[in-house]
């Protein structure tokens, strides 16, 4: 039988150093039946050159050289000549296990699975955050179950991310990422499960995301995070259209933006804002008034919980366990 064709889609924006170890990663897939679709947002450096060098490689590659526009508009230029039955994504930083999509693919055929999801590992660029896990297990969920998972309804993980997935190409035929903000997976992620039947989620580590000192979720807080809010807005408007069930936990999930601010703001300090001091009175405030509300959810673990306590009474001593190493291990 013949496999059907997978499009894995790369943008590509200022990785030069990172660039060839990713797309090495994808033409090695034990899944030969693949179109990579390398999407050069723009670059100034030497990605443009490297692309063309793949293309002339191998026939499975695909370039496209367009404007700077972000990471959203890189990717739905992919999503937009994709050939395949099937779409993934990949992070042009990032690297992914020789047998990623052949997983994938097995595992949406064992259970009939719209969308298939695997685990990830924290990598520097060279070795682990954390060691590799070898035991596996997996679930699968219906679309209603899936949006429940997503919304942090019963549990604390948020399948926020597209990069460790395999699509059906037909959820994504009228499905785009938002663009012209960062966080743009959040809604994405949910106008797609509100349109699939079934998802079979591994915990098998086959995606290595790669964090660096430049990563936006390490760099300072600043205006462009405010980004978050727009995001779970439209996750919550969503939900009004049609997931009138869920709009509840949307609303919950918007309120929670506060801490997921504070926290970075913790961490990275924070840039840009003509007056930071009002910006973070104004988030704590917000958080002490829907405190008691996030703290009843199952959508925070008791580390969290703790840590949401903490960062509406005393910033000073957040970033104090921050740097010193202590609290990062729970969160």
């Amino acid at each position: 039988m013949t496999k059907p064709l997978i499009s894995i889609i790369v943008p590509i924006f200022r990785v030069e150093r990172y660039l060839k170890r990713c797309v090495d990663s994808i033409l090695a897939q034990t899944y030969s039946n693949i179109e990579v679709i390398l999407v050069d947002d723009g670059s100034d450096d030497g990605c443009p050159a490297i692309c063309d060098e793949y293309k002339k490689k191998d026939s499975r590659v695909v370039v496209v050289h367009k404007p700077n526009g972000g990471l959203s508009s890189a990717r739905n230029a992919g999503i937009r000549i994709a050939k395949g039955k099937y779409i993934g994504f990949v992070d042009s930083d990032d690297a992914i296990e020789a047998d990623m999509y052949e997983f994938l693919w097995e595992k949406c055929q064992e259970h009939q699975a719209d969308i298939g999801i695997v685990g990830f590992e924290k990598w520097d660029g060279v070795t682990p955050y954390c060691e590799h896990t070898e035991s596996t297990k997996e679930s699968v969920y219906s679309g209603k179950e899936m949006r429940r998972a997503f919304l942090r309804v019963d549990n604390p993980e948020a399948y926020v991310e597209v990069w460790s997935r395999l699509y059906k190409k037909e959820l994504l035929e009228d499905t785009f990422f938002t663009e012209g903000v960062i966080n743009e997976d959040v809604d994405f992620s949910y106008r797609v499960f509100l349109k699939c039947d079934r998802v079979v989620v591994s915990n098998a580590q086959k995606y290595k995301y790669v964090i660096s000192n430049t990563s936006i979720t390490r760099n300072a807080f600043s205006p462009k995070d405010l980004d978050l809010y727009k995001v779970w807005s439209n996750v919550v408007d969503l939900a009004k259209e049609k997931d009138l069930e869920n709009v509840c936990h949307a609303k919950l999930n918007y309120k929670r933006v506060d801490f997921t601010l504070l926290l970075k703001y913790a961490m990275f300090g924070i840039k840009g804002f003509e007056n930071p001091r009002e910006v973070i009175y104004e988030m704590q405030q917000r958080l002490k008034k829907n405190r008691s509300e996030l703290v009843r959810s199952k959508g925070l673990t008791f580390s969290r919980k703790i840590a949401l306590y903490l960062v509406t009474s005393n910033l000073k001593f957040v970033k104090f366990l921050f740097d010193k190493g202590i609290l990062h291990k729970y969160l």
